[in-house]
């Protein structure tokens, strides 16, 4: 207020160094939320994997960056195998009395004709 009138002027703000500022909720200038990882820019909260390991995943929390190892579901049997990235372990075939057999795959028990057996997820279960 100036001699009874009101005068505005825009909000002086600071340049801002990355090349894609946000500004906040409730915020007149525009902040930084990236962060630099080998070579690229990721936003606060992105989660991206590292160019030089497949098997571990990174998160910008600005303007730090943590990486981890991917997480993996537990696989649950006797012979897993790995995923198409090498980095999880999943049950898939089954192996009985010296046989590969594929999940889902039905067959007789070698030993006890009587019994049909199955494999499940790299489990035998026979009946």
């Amino acid at each position: 207020c100036l001699q009874g009138r009101v005068g505005c002027v825009p909000v002086p703000c600071p340049p801002v160094p990355c090349s894609r500022p946000l500004a906040p909720p409730g915020t007149c200038c525009p902040l930084c939320t990236e962060c630099e990882h080998e070579g690229e820019m990721y936003l606060d909260g992105e989660v991206f994997e590292s160019h030089f390991d497949e098997c571990t995943q990174c998160r910008c929390d600005y303007p730090d960056v943590t990486c981890y190892p991917r997480v993996c579901a537990p696989a649950h049997c006797t012979y897993p195998a790995l995923d198409q990235t090498g980095c999880c372990a999943l049950c898939k075939d089954c192996h009985f009395e010296g046989n590969t057999y594929y999940n889902g795959q039905h067959f007789p028990e070698p030993s006890d004709p009587c019994s049909q057996c199955s494999c499940r997820m790299g489990e035998i279960q026979c009946t």
